[in-house]
């Protein structure tokens, strides 16, 4: 894993902090690993980093039904993980990135409740954003859509406003820099709907996306031994990964 180093952009950190001191709407008790993800989002360029912050906390506000009540010892919770997996793998990779996987376990329709879906992933990202935030330099995604069907994608869009928030918090609020999605075994449904919304929606965000009809990726960027074995690497399953 690429060793945490506190001195990446240690001179901005305290310019960060001393800007958030001075300002009396913004929290002031943010941890530091916090800011650094802020930072790193940017570039180590202070000024964007605190317009990244306030975008971030004005969506929090916005949408109480995404961000609140997030009690992960709730049955709502425990059911939507048993339905999905979304985690974090346990090492950065040499060259910084980040490894998010996700992948559907329950291909029953009925249990996919995409408020409990998406609350759970805000949860995973959130703690994820206090981890290796100075060794961060990009986040990738693996998903896999194995069993993921009409009804799910239905279930999934059935709350617009919710996604929309998600979709928007993700890709512009988020302390994080996406590099690319590898998505997996992707139905013709979301591939449609994909290149349907594909105009509407920012291309450097579409240009993210890369759909495999097998796990064979091709990165160089990501190493076997920080991927799960079910994509072709030697990091371990994805349910002992998850469990831990």
């Amino acid at each position: 894993m690429a060793q945490p180093n506190i001195q990446i952009h240690s001179k901005e950190l305290k310019e960060f902090e001393d800007l958030i001191r001075t300002k009396s709407d913004l929290p002031q008790s943010i941890d530091k690993l916090l800011l650094l993800r802020f930072l790193n989002a940017r570039s180590g360029d202070v000024e964007e980093a605190e317009k990244l912050l306030r975008k971030n906390l004005k969506f929090r506000k916005k949408c109480p039904k995404l961000f609140n009540n997030r009690d992960v010892s709730s049955d709502a919770f425990q059911e939507a993980r048993k339905v999905a997996q979304v985690f974090r793998m346990p090492k950065v990779t040499p060259d910084g990135y980040e490894i998010v996987v996700f992948r559907l376990t329950d291909t029953n329709p009925r249990h996919f409740i995409t408020k409990d879906i998406l609350r759970s992933n805000v949860t995973m990202l959130d703690a994820s954003f206090l981890t290796d935030a100075d060794a961060v330099k990009g986040s990738i995604g693996l998903v896999d859509l194995t069993g993921f069907s009409f009804m799910h994608f239905l279930k999934a869009f059935s709350n617009l406003s919710l996604q929309n928030w998600y979709g928007k918090f993700v890709h512009q609020a988020a302390p994080w820099k996406p590099i690319r999605v590898h998505a997996v075994h992707c139905p013709g449904v979301v591939k449609r709907f994909i290149s349907f919304v594909g105009p509407r929606v920012r291309s450097n965000y579409m240009e993210l996306l890369h759909f495999h009809d097998d796990y064979e990726l091709n990165d160089e960027a990501l190493p076997k031994e920080f991927i799960p074995n079910e994509f072709g690497g030697t990091a371990g399953s994805i349910d002992d990964l998850h469990n831990d």
